[in-house]
């Protein structure tokens, strides 16, 4: 019964009190995505983002399901995800997103501190991994520095980057290519490093060392473990592949198996 009454005001201050405090709100606000399933800590989250960053956005998921919906196509800035979730792992999560969201800026919360997710975290280039309970002024300074991060306004470099661990390069690939985006990613691999640029869903250039076109694209495919991270740099001028992408991905695909 309490935790009913306790979800119930959870969802009252999502969809009212943060209204009250945010009259100003626009889709340009910097948007903030708690990842939380405890409604105790994420009410305290909401209620002081509402007091103390009133110009911002704040969407809440408690499931890596509800995270994945609100985040896919949303311009967010800063993620604030807690590790144990219900249906999965916050760090996995945070992979996913930064093939679509390579810009914003990471900070990950757990109250079970283990050896390995600092290495997590830094694999992923996340922001700050930090233990809760985080008190009231600490939250606030983590995610002023996370905006700044992301917004670019304190000189770094904010992007974080995904693991190949969960997924692989014909994965990342395709993704792009199914959301139409425009990208230039980079993957390393052991020693190896290549490039895949994709314009409008279309992927038209893949480089390796020795490498250059179609030849590349299905050697990076047949790369196992690693990282990928999209580059601020401009897409090659001449393309070196043509065609459709599902055909391309079709055909990359019969090179995964006996590769290395």
């Amino acid at each position: 019964m309490r935790l009913e009454l306790l979800s119930r005001v959870l969802n009252e201050w999502e969809r009212d009190v943060c209204n009250d405090h945010q009259p100003n709100m626009s889709h340009s606000s910097p948007l903030i995505v708690l990842l939380e399933d405890s409604d105790v800590c994420a009410l305290r989250i909401i209620a002081e983002v509402c007091r103390s960053l009133p110009n911002c956005r704040l969407v809440h998921a408690r499931t890596l399901e509800e995270g994945r919906a609100l985040s896919l196509n949303a311009p967010v800035q800063v993620f604030l995800v807690d590790v144990n979730l219900p249906d999965g792992n916050g760090f996995d999560f945070l992979s996913e997103m930064a093939l679509i969201h390579p810009n914003a800026a990471a900070i990950v919360m757990t109250g079970d501190l283990r050896p390995g997710y600092g290495v997590r975290s830094e694999a992923l280039g996340v922001l700050r991994l930090v233990e809760k309970p985080v008190n009231s002024k600490k939250l606030i300074e983590l995610l002023n520095d996370a905006l700044n991060a992301a917004s670019g306004s304190d000189g770094s470099d904010s992007a974080f980057e995904a693991s190949l661990k969960n997924l692989t390069p014909l994965d990342v690939i395709q993704m792009t290519c199914l959301r139409r985006s425009t990208a230039l990613l980079e993957f390393v691999s052991q020693e190896r490093a290549g490039r895949v640029g994709v314009v409008s869903g279309e992927i038209v250039h893949a480089q390796t060392k020795t490498l250059v076109g179609p030849d590349a694209l299905y050697d990076i495919v047949t790369w196992k473990r690693g990282r990928v991270t999209e580059l601020s740099e401009p897409m090659p001028a001449t393309p070196t592949i043509q065609g459709d992408w599902q055909m391309l991905l079709m055909n990359a695909a019969y090179h995964i198996d006996g590769g290395a």
